[in-house]
């Protein structure tokens, strides 16, 4: 992951997103798959204590900071039981909505480091949720597992 230093905007992936949100269908997901591979998302965080950017915005760190990644608490819904989420935005218009104009330091994450943070034996989140203000589409770690494993054997063939 890395800093955040200019606006980020992925139009295919929202588009994508915005397709599987409303209509779920094998081929929409397929395609909302080849973007979210490919993209870097937004992943709002908390730095403690607040962190100086430098001339060329780049958060400036020493070993008393910490970084608090940004969550969000989905109720239960249809028998799934409530759960604690990572958020990710297609770009940084979808973020500046969820924070209602606030200002949010952030990451630029792809896939696989979600898949990190998602995938370790002591991971606590259940998935990402997807522009948690706009499409607002959970991601769950068994779906990152598999979109994980289906590229991995892509690559090898």
């Amino acid at each position: 992951m890395v800093p955040r230093k200019v606006k980020i905007k992925n139009e295919l992936l929202t588009e994508a997103v915005n397709n599987v949100a409303k209509e779920n269908t094998p081929e929409n997901q397929k395609e909302m798959i080849k973007y979210l591979a490919g993209s870097g998302m937004l992943l709002p965080v908390k730095i403690m204590p607040a962190a100086k950017k430098d001339a060329n915005g780049y958060y400036r760190f020493s070993p008393k900071h910490k970084v608090a990644y940004a969550t969000i608490t989905k109720a239960a819904f249809e028998n799934v039981p409530e759960a604690s989420y990572y958020i990710a935005f297609t770009d940084s218009d979808e973020m500046k909505a969820w924070a209602a104009g606030k200002p949010v330091d952030s990451f630029v994450a792809h896939l696989d480091d979600y898949a990190v943070m998602l995938l370790k034996p002591e991971a606590k989140m259940k998935g990402f949720i997807i522009n948690p203000a706009g499409a607002n589409l959970v991601i769950s770690t068994a779906a990152v597992r598999e979109i994980i494993k289906e590229r991995d054997a892509q690559a090898e063939e």
